[in-house]
């Protein structure tokens, strides 16, 4: 099981299976199937989210970048299958240390 909290401009909670079944998740007005993953060599956690209405996918792949497990990188790719064009958005957390705010 995981499980993948967001806060901020959009906020969710859900509990995955990892090579479960797809979850039906909702982002604003936007309806995916989720489906979740090891990847890279069990290194990471991918969310497949697939948007049938629209007919796009995005691909969000959760690392920690050092072996402290301080960063975590969020790399998020749509695809679109209509016009074949691919965006990527790249984030960085830092993991708060206890009492830190």
């Amino acid at each position: 099981m995981l499980k993948i909290r967001v806060a901020g401009i959009i906020s969710s909670e859900t509990t995955f299976t990892i090579d479960g079944p797809p979850m039906t998740t909702k982002v604003k007005d936007r309806v995916y199937k989720d489906y979740v993953s090891y990847a890279e060599n069990g290194m990471a956690i991918q969310v497949m989210k697939i948007n049938e209405k629209y007919n796009y996918k995005i691909r969000v792949l959760r690392k920690f970048t050092d072996k402290t497990r301080e960063m975590l990188e969020v790399r998020s790719t749509a695809y679109f299958e209509k016009t074949g064009k691919e965006v990527e958005a790249i984030q960085y957390y830092r993991r708060l240390r206890p009492g830190e705010k």
